[in-house]
Parts: structure tokens; sequence; C-alpha cells
């Protein structure tokens, strides 16, 4: 048998390709299946496989703190067997990330989650105590159980296929009705020496992965017979199953994947074993767990060795091109067009680019990026019509031909009148070649323009319950907010009012020093500050459930935090902290400087840390050591005491008590010196009489913005930084503690009156389409 197997290889190699074809299912049959003959969909898969090889990238992950053993997706919406919990329903947002929508948590038992499978709005879960729940998933965000099979065995994997649940478990194979769903009938089942794994299906005959046993081949033509056709030992344990025309694939433990020909599947006859190289790190395990065919590649869910692509154009000589590794142990796989899904167990659910890097036609545009991936001609299109910027007369969809577009690929613009490279839509002076801005809107253009001033328009406003809120970060439309004693409150913005609704919180403990002053997002991990509760790790992969993963105490007081690559600095009161966040959520701490004096805000350039270090004044040091932090300079405050600081070009400008800006020169950073001082003005005049001093400052273009306490929000023209002058004003009504601004919005962290959101320009829609500006990723494209 295996010397004519090898002749028909070499026949089929002899013959040109003609075709490119390839699909899967669910199961991981690939086309051509029993009865089909191997010939055709290898010759199918070689032609594919000239194309391009597959790159793995992660993308994304919905990381969390149970155990991903399965997915199934369809649609946005990911089913995941969570082997913790029970079940978890994600979806993907617009974000490119995973949100969890519902989850139906199992009481009682050990709670495993294993295997998913669905037949329109009801979904089939196998756990490891429990047996099968049926569950009413018509409504994603609220999983209902409808009936519960109990099995006497635990329940490893299940698939549905018209109206038939198969379900293999440690102890037997069974097959159920459910075509009533709420009121399934076991119809037949055959027993196991060894706990079954994973299997698939393909027309009459399930392969399943029979762990010990090998490959149990098993004929379901009649469910209420089933008949053993045969068991083969694999020399391992097998545990996942995956078949490609008259070719199966099964991998076991130590990482071994075995090849045979089922032609006949009563006698399967042995091809090839392939050992995956072991990426698994030292003192962790690496064995197969699951197999997804697409095309002529086979995925390998490889435990803690990550997940590996195998070409299978050759079954007889299968090739690994491509690895990616993953944090915990992969499990489950299923590939979505080009997205590979990891189902990792302790770490959540990754999203990998399979071709992130690949150029499948040659036209040197990466696929990722290319709107044909297999159109050398083209690669761009740029009104999403679905024909190629080459071919399109009309590239951008504006209705001007190219031909007579001075902007073709710019939808929002076609004329430009005083040809000054400024489509008439978007110029101000749309006559006048000399001019095109107005950012003040005094209808003289900037380029004439003394002081071009920026103007602040509120939007809306929240005033938080402990009336504490400081620090914030924003993603989107969610903000994430220090708010004091309250802990961390989350907002979402609405998209057309501006208007913020809480969706979520996170306490501080309950003593009176515990309170969240500062915040950083790094992805989906907030660190907050906040004061004898240290540092905090909170994972927001879903900001309406965001769960703390740690809290690392620190030694006095945690106030601000400041982020250098994978550097964080935190300014504890009397010291410095650094940590290591090259893993954002387990903190690595490195070093400590300390003095008799309380390091507030913190700016880091070129190795160098700037650090307002109140009475004691302003602090150079070398951060190029975080473990071995050293002092190089600084100024004393001879009574100005500093909070916060900010670098542009040479100089250091730093606010302190008495609402005074101070300028330095640290073009010799060994020898600082003193330029000029500011008084900024008073604005909240029912706050008189406090003089809190400024607590954040942030420079942007020309332009130092100043939270200066009861002194409100303002704004100074640095544009000669020798010479600062106040631009404008804004009155807050509370403690401007911090801000933050994005694009055309500001948010302010008011510590009397919650949180501000106001517009940096009197524009709140400069392009008319209805959308924002601060809520607008295309401000000026009408289209977008």
């Amino acid at each position: 048998m295996m010397k004519c197997i090898r002749q028909i290889l070499v026949l089929v190699l002899c013959f040109p390709l003609l075709t490119v074809s390839g699909c899967r299912n669910s199961d991981s049959v690939a086309a051509g299946g029993s009865g089909s003959g191997f010939v055709g969909p290898w010759v199918n898969a070689v032609a594919e496989a000239l194309l391009s090889p597959p790159t793995l990238t992660i993308q994304s992950t919905f990381e969390r703190s149970s155990q991903s053993r399965d997915v199934l997706v369809e649609g946005d919406l990911y089913y995941v067997a969570d082997g913790f919990l029970g079940l978890s329903v994600l979806q993907f947002t617009s974000y490119d990330r995973l949100i969890k929508v519902g989850e139906f948590h199992i009481v009682g038992g050990s709670g495993r989650g294993y295997s998913v499978a669905k037949n329109g709005d009801t979904l089939f879960m196998a756990t490891r105590d429990e047996g099968i729940y049926v569950l009413d998933v018509s409504d994603p965000q609220n999983p209902v159980q409808i009936a519960l099979i109990a099995t006497d065995n635990d329940a490893s994997s299940v698939k549905v296929r018209d109206n038939l649940l198969y379900v293999a478990t440690s102890g037997a194979f069974r097959i159920y009705d459910v075509s009533v769903p709420g009121s399934p009938a076991e119809l037949g089942s055959l027993a196991a020496d060894s706990p079954n794994q994973r299997f698939i299906l393909d027309g009459s005959t399930a392969y399943v992965a029979g762990f010990s046993q090998g490959l149990v081949v098993i004929d379901i033509s009649d469910p209420g017979a089933l008949r053993l056709r045969e068991q083969v030992n694999t020399g391992t344990s097998a545990r996942a199953v995956a078949k490609q025309g008259d070719y199966l694939f099964i991998g076991g433990d130590a990482s071994i994947l075995s090849v045979y020909w089922v032609d006949n599947p009563s006698d399967p006859q042995f091809v090839t074993d392939l050992i995956l190289p072991d990426f698994s790190p030292v003192g962790t395990t690496h064995g197969i767990f699951d197999l997804r065919i697409d095309g002529n590649i086979l995925y390998v869910a490889d435990g803690a060795s990550g997940v590996h692509a195998v070409d299978i154009t050759n079954p007889f000589d299968p090739v690994v091109v491509s690895h990616v590794a993953i944090r915990d142990q992969a499990l489950g796989v299923f590939v979505q067009g080009r997205t590979l899904v990891v189902a990792d167990e302790n770490e959540g659910v990754h999203l990998v680019d399979i071709f992130a890097t690949t150029d499948m036609d040659g036209d040197g545009t990466l696929d990722g990026a290319d709107a044909f991936p297999l159109d050398p001609t083209e690669s761009v299109d740029t009104d999403g019509d679905g024909v190629g910027d080459g071919a399109d007369a009309d590239d951008d969809g504006d209705g001007v031909a190219d031909g007579v577009d001075v902007f073709p690929l710019d939808p929002t613009e076609s004329v430009d009148t005083d040809l000054d490279g400024v489509g008439d839509n978007s110029d101000a002076f749309p006559l006048d070649p000399n001019q095109t801005e107005d950012v003040d809107r005094d209808g003289v253009g900037d380029m004439g323009d003394s002081l071009i001033e920026p103007i602040l328009q509120w939007v809306s406003s929240f005033d938080t319950a402990s009336g504490q809120l400081r620090g914030i970060a924003r993603d989107g439309q969610i903000i994430y907010a220090a708010d004091g004693s309250a802990g961390v409150t989350i907002f979402r913005l609405d998209g057309l009012t501006g208007d913020f609704t809480e969706i979520a919180n996170v306490p501080v403990s309950t003593g009176s020093e515990a309170s969240a002053r500062s915040v950083q997002l790094v992805g989906n991990t907030l660190l907050v500050a906040a004061r004898t509760d240290g540092l905090m790790v909170l994972d927001v992969t879903d900001p309406l459930n965001p769960e703390l993963i740690m809290t690392l105490p620190t030694p006095e007081k945690a106030t601000f935090l400041t982020i250098d690559g994978d550097i964080l600095i935190l300014s504890d009161r009397n010291s410095l902290q650094t940590y290591d966040i090259s893993d954002v959520r387990a903190p690595v701490h490195l070093g400590a400087f300390s003095a008799p004096t309380e390091f507030e805000r913190v700016v880091v350039e070129d190795g160098l840390a700037y650090i307002a270090a109140y009475y004691s004044g302003l602090f150079i040091m070398d951060v190029t050591d975080p473990s071995n932090l050293k002092k190089v300079s600084g100024v004393g405050a001879d009574g100005f005491a500093m909070w916060a600081i900010a670098k542009q070009g040479d100089y250091i400008f730093t606010g302190g008590e008495g609402s005074g800006l101070r300028v330095y020169d640290v073009l010799d950073v060994l020898n600082p010196t003193f330029v000029t001082q500011l008084d900024l003005p008073d604005v909240n005049l029912i706050l008189d009489g406090n003089d809190q001093p400024p607590f954040k400052m942030e420079i942007v273009g020309d332009f130092l913005f100043v939270a200066d306490g009861d002194d409100g929000l303002q704004v100074v023209d640095i544009s000669d930084p020798e010479n600062p002058v106040i631009s404008t004003s804004y009155a807050t009504n509370g403690f401007a503690w911090d801000f933050l601004i994005d694009g055309y919005t500001m948010f302010i962290g008011n510590y009397l009156d919650g949180i501000q959101h106001i517009n940096l320009g009197v524009s709140l829609d400069h392009d008319g389409d209805g959308r924002p500006n601060w809520d607008d990723a295309f401000p000026l494209d009408e289209t977008q």
C-alpha cells in the first residue's frame, strides 16, 4: 500500500496545477472528504501554497483570570468554554479588541467548561463534572439554561450536526437527538477504554482522539447502533484530530503530529510523523490539544509551546512554516478569515493575524494593508467600492472624475480655487493663497495674527460622588478617572452630546489615606497611584467589568505615575520608585531614590528625569539605570514649592505655590539657570484665598496648559520661552488638579467639581458631519 501511495505522489507532481481552492468547517474536515479521492484537494493545496506561507502575529488579547479551553466564533461573537466559570460570550469591537458581553456561570461542581458547539440559537457546552449544558443564546448577553444532559463521565468535546449532538466523554462516545433542544434524548453510545478527547465528523464516520487508545474510528451511520470500525495505536496519547481529503492528522503528547491515509476508514495507513519544535518555557510541558485546517495550512494548538502553522501541501512531508508564542497554554484554535483565534488557558483569548507580514501577490504591499491581496495590479480602494484605484475613474467616490479632481483621493475636496494646496472646503480663505487657517476664528488669517489663541468652550461635566476627581486616561469613548477616595471611576462618553455616563467603579480600601490620584493606561491595563493603597494594576479589557489584577504596596503614599518606555517611575512622597513594566500586568520593582522632600510630577527625556520636588525645588536625575537613580543637579525652591513640571527644548517650566510659573534654561543640565517668572491670574473668584499651586502642566505646540488649582485652567503662550504670555484662562469652579488633552478636546479633573469636558476650538464640528471633533477620527472629512 505505501509503495502505491508514493507512486501516485510522483504522478501528481508531474501534472500542471490548474485550480486553486480550499475550504474548512468547524470540524476541521477540509475539502475532499471520504470518497472524493486524495489527489484533487492535494493538487489544489499545492497551488495555494505557492502563493504565500502564513505569518502569525498576535493582534490583540482578551485577558482574563479564568481558563480558556475552547472557542467558537460566529460573526462578531466569540463563545468561550471557560474552564473555571462556564461560558463567556465576547464581542469583537470597533477598537479591534474583544469585550465580554455575556456569561453563564456554572453553580456547584468544578464548573469546568471544556467544549462548545452551536445550532441556531442553541449552544451546547461540555463540562468536566456536570455533563452537557444546553443554553438558549438568542440573547448573547443573557444565556439561559434550558436543559442539562447528565453524562456518567467527564464530557470533553461536543459537536452538533442535523439536530444530532455528538459527545465525547471519558467513558463513551454518545449521540443525542436535540431536535427539541429543551428535551434532548440519547440515541446511542459506544463505550471507550480510555478518555475520549476531540473528534471530527466526516460523513458516516467519526474520527476520535482516544487518548491512550490512539485513533478510534466509529461508524455513526446508525445513531442507535454505533459500531467500532477500527482502533489504531498511534504511539502517543491522542488528543486532537483533523482531516484534509483522505489524510488524517492526529495530535498527541510530546508534540508529535501523526499522518494517516484513510481512503478506507476501516484500514488507516500510517504515512509519517512530525515532531514539532519545542518552544515551551523551562518547567512547562507541551502537547497538541487542538488542530484546525485552512486551505493547505494546519494550525496546531501545542500547549505551552504555542501555536504552529504547518504546511500540509505534501502530507508525506509536512513542514512547520510559522509559530507564535503565547503566554500560557494554547488549548484551542479557530480560523476566522484572516484571523486565528487562540484559547490560551490562563491568559484569555488571542486574536492572531495570519497574514500580517506576507505579500501574496508580490506587489510590494503587505496583505494586511492590501485591499486586493491576490491582485498584483491593485492594492488600494480609496472609496471602498470594490474597484481598485488603478481601474477606478473616481478613486475617492465623490462624483468628480479623477481627471478633473484636484484631490482625487480625498472625497471631501475636489477644488482649490486659490491654488494653495488646501481644498476650498477646508480653506478658511479659499480665495487667498497666503492664508488657509483661522484658529481663533477672528476673521484674520493665522499668518497675519499676532497671537493664535485657543478658545476654550464648555461641552459637559459630571460631578462625582467623591468630589475628588484627579488623574484622567482615555480609550476612545471610555474615560478612566482617578476619583480620590471613591477609587477609579469609569465613564462612557456620549458620541453626540459629549455627556458622561458612569459605567463602573473600582474602589480603594476604606482607610482615610487611600485615594486614587493618578492613572496611566497601557493597552488594556490601567495603572493607578492610590496613596496608601500603593500601585493598583487593573484589567480593563472589558470596561464594564474591570478586574483588579494586583496591588503592589509602596513605602509611603503613591501619588503620580510617569512612564518611559518599559519603565514606570512612581512618585511616592519622600521617594521615587521604579518598576519594569515590560509585562505591565506584573510590574517588577527595580529601585528607589529617597530624599527629605516630597516628589511630585516628573518628566523624562533622553535618560534624564526632571522632577518637581516641592520645597526642595527642581531635581535633575540620571535614570538610564532604573535600579540606580542618581541626582545630576538641581535648583533650590527659595520658598517656591514646586508641584508641576513640563519641558520643551532646552527650557523647563515649573509651577509652584502662589500660582507662579518659573522658567529655567537646562541646556547645561549640570548648571540649570533661572530665566523668568510669570504670575498666573486668579479666574476662580469663588475660591479666592485658597491659593493652591499648579498641579499639572502640559505643552501642546507653542502653548503651555496649566491646571492651576483654585485658579482654574491657564493657557500660556511660550513661543518665546523667555517671555511667556497669558493666552487665555478658563474658570473651572473647582480645584483644577489634572487634565488630559486629546486632539480637539480636553478633560479636566476638578477636586471639588468632578470631571469637565471642554473643546479647544470654537467650532465643535469642523466637517459638518454631525459628529463633534472630539469624537471624530476624521474631523475634516464629512464622509468619515
